[in-house]
């Protein structure tokens, strides 16, 4: 039975903790000069400094769907709010959809794999910080 141990095999590089935190995901337009949409409040079910598996309502936000953008891309922004190390404190972080399949949930019935992407070393190191905090 080698393949199933293959298929069982972690391949993320980086440990992923798990939390139940709640985010916020909005989409901005390419000039990224202000967001595009309200914003979809969603949870995060593990993450790490790569990405995160997240938990969402919807996968629509005023009419934009958060893994294709209108023209039928995947190639959109996106951003994800969290909470920060400080109370008034929000880190935002450009992500990019992986993946999302539809869940049993009755409150959040899709789960999707969000990668982090162009994270300034600053916000990085906030996200470090997060992660230590929660881990």
């Amino acid at each position: 039975m080698v393949f199933r141990k293959f298929f069982k095999r972690e391949r993320r590089k980086g440990s992923r903790v798990p939390l139940r935190v709640r985010i916020f995901i909005n989409v901005l337009p390419a000039d990224q000069s202000e967001v595009a949409s309200s914003s979809v409040e969603g949870e995060i079910k593990n993450i790490s400094i790569k990405g995160a598996c997240i938990l969402l309502p919807t996968m629509t936000a005023d009419g934009h769907h958060l893994f294709m953008a209108t023209d039928g891309s995947t190639e959109q922004k996106l951003v994800l709010s969290l909470p920060g190390n400080d109370t008034d404190e929000t880190l935002t972080i450009p992500i990019e959809m992986k993946w999302y399949k539809d869940t049993e949930g009755e409150k959040f019935p899709f789960e999707a794999g969000v990668e982090f992407t162009d994270l300034p070393y600053d916000d990085k190191q906030k996200l470090k910080q997060f992660l230590k905090k929660h881990g």
